[in-house]
C-alpha cells in the first residue's frame, strides 16, 4: 500500500509553502539544459516537483509507483 493510502493529506499538511522554499540551483539548471543540449522532448523519470523541468520543448513527467 502506498504511503499516500496509508496516511492521507499528509502531504497537504507538511509540504505547505514548500514551492516559496525550494529554489532552483542555478549550477543544476546550467548542467541539466547543458546535457540535453537541442532536445526538443524529455522524459523526466522520478520527476518530483518539476523544478528542472525544461523551459522550451515539451516535458513529460513519469514517477514509478512502488
Amino acid at each position: 500500500m502506498a504511503v499516500s493510502q496509508r496516511v492521507p493529506g499528509r502531504y497537504d499538511r507538511l509540504g505547505v509553502g514548500y514551492q516559496k522554499t525550494r529554489q532552483e540551483d542555478p549550477r543544476l539548471v546550467a548542467r541539466i539544459h547543458a546535457a540535453l543540449g537541442n532536445a526538443r522532448s524529455v522524459v523526466n523519470v522520478g520527476a518530483g516537483t518539476g523544478s528542472y523541468e525544461p523551459r522550451a520543448g515539451q516535458s513529460s513527467p513519469w514517477s514509478p509507483q512502488p
